[in-house]
């Protein structure tokens, strides 16, 4: 049976999940209503394969456990700690991992998938998944 387009788009979403559970992590899985509006930053390129060597630096930021790194390509962007081993003077991803951060507004509706480090790993109703800040979500009693 060929899954429907609900299906596959949760497929997908699922395949970000890392496959092994990186301190830090915490499992808050179930539908969340966003209760305040949220802006994705404008990056949103670093695709990460498990493997991968990246450059690492800790930058001032408001999310502890994020650190900012450098592809081999010269791509840039957050990505939690808890997600990479150090590997001599670089540091090397145990999973793969996208920062795709999702904009949402007051009421939107989110399947939240997993969490790290105060931001959730969410699906959407319409359109690709992409991580939120816990912040701004609250869940709903269903």
């Amino acid at each position: 049976m060929i899954p429907g387009k609900r299906a596959r788009k949760r497929l997908d979403a699922l395949a970000c999940i890392p496959a092994f559970l990186p301190d830090g992590w915490c499992q808050l899985k179930g539908y969340y209503r966003a209760i305040a509006a949220h802006q994705a930053a404008p990056y949103g390129n670093l695709i990460i394969s498990k493997g991968d060597v990246l450059q690492a630096e800790t930058r001032p930021s408001e999310w502890p456990g994020w650190v900012w790194v450098t592809t081999s390509n010269q791509v840039s962007g957050w990505m939690p700690l808890a997600y990479l081993d150090p590997d001599g003077a670089a540091w090397r991803a145990v999973c793969d991992y996208r920062d795709v951060e999702l904009s949402v507004q007051p009421a939107d509706t989110l399947e939240v998938l997993y969490t790290q480090d105060q931001w959730a790993w969410c699906q959407p109703a319409q359109g690709e998944p992409g991580w939120v800040p816990l912040a701004v979500l609250e869940r709903l009693n269903t």
